[in-house]
């Protein structure tokens, strides 16, 4: 059994790896054909991932590249972990890697299916998995109409900060999580994990903050990553934040948040370090059609406040590939039973994380505007 796995992200990589590991052959197309864009942290269960993955817990001294505990947080820089996920994947027998790939088309049969990239190519397998986000491309195939991810109503102000680049008077303590609530309704999360080279040394780490704004919605739909139909299109990147924007939110920054947060938010806007995300949400009808499969955010999508995202995607990955390799001795309908085995295991859980993650959205976006309504206080911190 071959599967095609479109999205050459963490969750891509990471069911590549899974079903190598299981005796599968995977091919994975990636519509990007040049490095990733840095990102900011994640949270992750590196004992899940290393065990789905088939690695040992110090395998190849992953343990550089992985979580520090930061208060009760276990989190990884989101370009630490995708290069070494990458690096496992080109070096695997079992896995190819493709990339330039942008697919535009998809047919099956009873024998099997065929994705068409724009430039002709066409890549024949027994399945196809999309793991390529909430702009998937194969969910609109499997949810044709109902494929959009909705946006959520804010935002998040995202950096990734080296400490070598600050002269902070006070470095964050190695277990130091900040969870902040302003009063004018504004959220901060922020901690530190392991630098570029796996240092947990203060003064060598990476510093990871995630502001959670409802404020700027009106950016987000006059820059075109929010649809006027509701539905998000893509995130605002560093370059794309005007200065008069940037310089606002770092005296907003200024006014609201303690240090040494504040000097390491006003830094990252300051040198085109930071990004904004429209908070997206996409419940599924169905991760299955034929032979095509959802895992990840093509398949759900959620709020980054539930800290689920790419373990959810580890789980999809996980349970996908038991269930190809308990109906694989049924040549006649091996893909098929399994498909439908891990949309009925799935799909519950899928529903039940996406509709906490939307009571949560709407009970953030209500708090915002009654913040909003209120007078401003002489000191918001």
């Amino acid at each position: 059994m071959n599967v095609l796995i479109i999205g050459g992200s963490l969750s891509g990589l990471t069911l590549a790896l899974a079903c190598a590991h299981r005796g599968i052959t995977a091919c994975v197309l990636e519509q990007s054909d040049g490095p990733r864009r840095r990102g900011g942290t994640l949270g992750v269960n590196r004992g899940l991932l290393m065990k789905v993955i088939g690695k040992g817990a110090r395998h190849n001294d992953a343990g550089r590249f992985f979580p520090v505990l930061a208060g009760r947080r276990m989190a990884v820089a989101w370009q630490n972990l995708y290069g070494w996920l990458h690096a496992e994947a080109r070096c695997h027998p079992a896995v190819t890697l493709e990339a330039g790939v942008s697919v535009v088309e998809i047919n099956q049969d009873r024998d099997g299916v065929t994705a068409v990239a724009a430039d002709g190519r066409q890549f024949w397998s027994d399945l196809i998995v999309g793991a390529d986000g909430y702009q998937s491309f194969v969910r609109k195939v499997i949810n044709p109409g109902e494929a959009e991810a909705a946006y959520a109503g804010y935002l998040l102000w995202r950096g990734l900060v080296d400490e070598t680049e600050l002269p902070l008077d006070r470095l964050p303590g190695d277990h130091e999580e900040v969870v902040l609530v302003n009063k004018a309704g504004h959220r901060l999360v922020a901690y530190a994990v392991a630098g570029p080279n796996g240092s947990l040394v203060a003064g060598e780490r990476l510093l990871s903050f995630t502001w959670y704004d409802g404020g700027h919605s009106d950016l987000l739909r006059t820059s075109g990553c929010v649809s006027g139909s509701g539905y998000v299109l893509r995130t605002l990147a560093e370059e794309n934040i005007h200065a008069e924007a940037s310089d606002k939110l770092c005296e907003l920054a200024r006014r609201i948040w303690p240090a040494p947060w504040r000097s390491v938010i006003i830094h990252a806007f300051e040198r085109r370090q930071a990004f904004a995300t429209p908070v997206a949400e996409y419940l599924p009808r169905h991760l299955v059609h034929g032979r095509l499969a959802m895992i990840g955010d093509a398949a759900h999508v959620v709020s980054p406040v539930m800290g689920k995202g790419f373990l959810s995607g580890i789980g999809d990955a996980a349970t996908l590939v038991e269930c190809l390799v308990r109906y694989a001795g049924d040549s006649g309908r091996a893909v098929p039973a399994a498909l439908a085995a891990y949309e009925h295991r799935r799909l519950p859980e899928a529903h039940a994380l996406v509709s906490t993650s939307q009571q949560w959205s709407r009970d953030f976006v209500g708090a915002w505007t009654s913040a909003a309504q209120r007078p401003r206080p002489k000191a918001e911190v």
